[in-house]
């Protein structure tokens, strides 16, 4: 065995006396221990800071939504995304979507990706500030491959399908994209797949989008092309493998070795004092470090294979799950104060519209604010109803609540504010489904008897998400609305139907702007239908389409 065989190596060292090849034979040996140390130990030290933060060449999407989503940061700098050193897309809530830091000259773009059942995975090109392009890669029978554009608001302009009978689940598939003059061509392990005419900017923005499943990433290689001969420069542009390597390697193993030398040296000086013998220090010294080594290889192990793929849990540490639970009290404290003191006492001229909700109704996945649900629905009262009125949507999604917890912020605070109108958009937060709707009926109860007009929305997921607690919880909505004839907004199963008009979810709750704009359209048509606002115009919006007229 390597270990015994170098402990061998230093008794016998020991023994040879102190000539001068025995002393240098002692020092290399020395030397070789203290590198092999440094080596294992700044691979464990690489290893707990790998992440995309520090990696530095990939831009997350979600971190620049101004309505920010859960596992954003978490997915920049926790280990999860590169654990095992390759990109997974469908960590922290899935829908992650990187875009390289910087346009470039694309003569070739080449990577392997991997899909779970189910999964799909986009690749993203031509993006500049009014839209992209992209070939989608999709094991999914919801989101057939396609090559597409889209606008800047991430909505679908055109989708050519295309059929990939060599596309494997859970192994890797080899995705080569040539940009030639006026268009691209697709390889799929080596056989031609796609080819499209369309305009190539000089320099562009490319990136990879995922789904609410796993899709990995790897092996990014980016050429670029020489623009005068049409050959492909000898020199790599971008090669990402996702490794170990990042912008705080050099730092991090320079720091490593220092640490080392300077362990080493403090035993050596404190041996050699106690023994009175440098050569027998040396030796001690080597020992340790050839130990320490193997400690670094065993905590790289695991790290690399176990800790750096876990997910927090919350629940280990009890102190500081009520830390946070009480901060997150006293931040929906805040909240409630805060919309009562905004919203002073209501004008005769006014019509009032309080949304009741989670985090899906206040507008988390809006890339800007006025891009979110309540925002989208008041400009489209003000801007298209038949009233002399003005109206004021009040925005009271609270993250993270449910049911009960909404019933009595209504009942104690809210419901001063004199609504006209209460909007009640739930489902996805209350797992106790008996709560649910025993609160959700004290709710609706409560505001017919202060004759205030109501309306439930059946919150949506992605057509993603599966399970029976989202359709049971829609259920009880059902039997809730029916029980006090009230009306309810199908919006989950509307949802479902656009699907594949574009990219419309951030995780499996929370939309996009483009996804919280379409839940904003059917809502108005909903509220024009039930006659709860005043007369809508003739023609509202029209569906979605494509460059030849065909309905998206």
């Amino acid at each position: 065995m390597p270990g015994l065989t170098m402990k061998s190596d230093l008794n016998r060292a020991q023994k040879q006396g102190a000539n001068p090849k025995s002393r240098l034979g002692i020092i290399i040996l020395f030397l070789i221990t203290v590198g092999l140390a440094t080596f294992s130990l700044s691979k464990v030290v690489l290893s707990r800071n790998a992440n995309l933060d520090n990696n530095g060449n990939w831009l997350s999407t979600k971190t620049l939504l101004e309505n920010g989503v859960n596992g954003t940061y978490s997915f920049v700098d926790g280990t999860q995304s590169i654990a095992g050193q390759q990109l997974n897309l469908g960590a922290w809530c899935g829908f992650q979507e990187v875009i390289y830091r910087d346009r470039l000259a694309v003569g070739d773009l080449s990577f392997d990706f991997m899909l779970e059942p189910n999964a799909y995975i986009s690749v993203i090109f031509n993006k500049t500030a009014d839209g992209f392009a992209g070939m989608r890669f999709s094991v999914n029978p919801h989101f057939p491959n396609m090559f597409f554009t889209a606008d800047a608001d991430m909505r679908f302009l055109t989708r050519e399908p295309f059929d990939l009978p060599d596309l494997r689940i859970d192994e890797w598939n080899t995705c080569r994209l040539s940009f030639v003059p006026g268009g691209f061509e697709a390889e799929l392990a080596g056989k031609p797949i796609y080819k499209k005419a369309i305009s190539i900017p000089e320099k562009q923005l490319v990136g990879f989008r995922g789904c609410m499943n796993s899709s990995f990433l790897d092996n990014v290689l980016i050429r670029s092309k020489n623009p005068i001969e049409g050959t492909f420069k000898p020199t790599t542009q971008v090669y990402e493998s996702f490794g170990r390597a990042n912008r705080s390697s050099r730092k991090n193993r320079l720091w490593t070795l220092a640490s080392v030398l300077l362990f080493n040296l403090i035993l050596v000086v404190v041996v050699a004092l106690l023994k009175r013998d440098v050569r027998a220090a040396l030796l001690r010294v080597s020992t340790l470090n050839i130990s320490l080594a193997v400690v670094g290889v065993v905590l790289f192990i695991f790290i690399d294979s176990v800790q750096a793929r876990r997910y927090p849990n919350p629940g280990v540490n009890v102190a500081v799950a009520m830390r946070e639970e009480s901060f997150k009290n006293e931040m929906r404290a805040a909240q409630v104060k805060a919309i009562l003191d905004s919203y002073p006492e209501k004008a005769a001229s006014t019509f009032r519209v309080l949304f009741l909700g989670t985090s899906q109704t206040w507008g988390a996945g809006a890339m800007r604010l006025e891009e979110s649900i309540v925002k989208v629905v008041e400009r489209g009262l003000n801007r298209e109803t038949s009233t002399e009125k003005r109206f004021e949507c009040v925005n009271g999604g609270l993250s993270g609540l449910v049911a009960e917890s909404l019933y009595f912020i209504f009942r104690d605070s809210w419901i001063h504010l004199e609504p006209d109108l209460i909007v009640v958009n739930l489902s996805n937060n209350d797992v106790d489904h008996e709560s649910f709707g025993v609160h959700l009926d004290m709710l609706v109860k409560l505001a017919k008897e202060k004759e205030i007009p109501i309306i439930l929305i059946a919150e949506p997921n992605t057509i993603e998400q599966e399970g029976d607690f989202l359709p049971t919880n829609h259920r009880i909505m059902r039997d809730v609305a029916q029980r006090n004839a009230v009306p309810l907004v199908e919006m989950h199963d509307y949802m479902l139907t656009q699907s594949d008009v574009g990219f419309l979810w951030w995780d499996h709750v929370h939309l996009s702007s483009l996804g919280q704009r379409l839940f904003s359209e059917y809502l108005l048509d909903n509220l024009y239908s039930h006659g709860l606002v005043g007369e809508p115009p003739r023609e509202r919006h029209q569906p979605p389409q494509d460059a030849a007229g065909q309905t998206l």
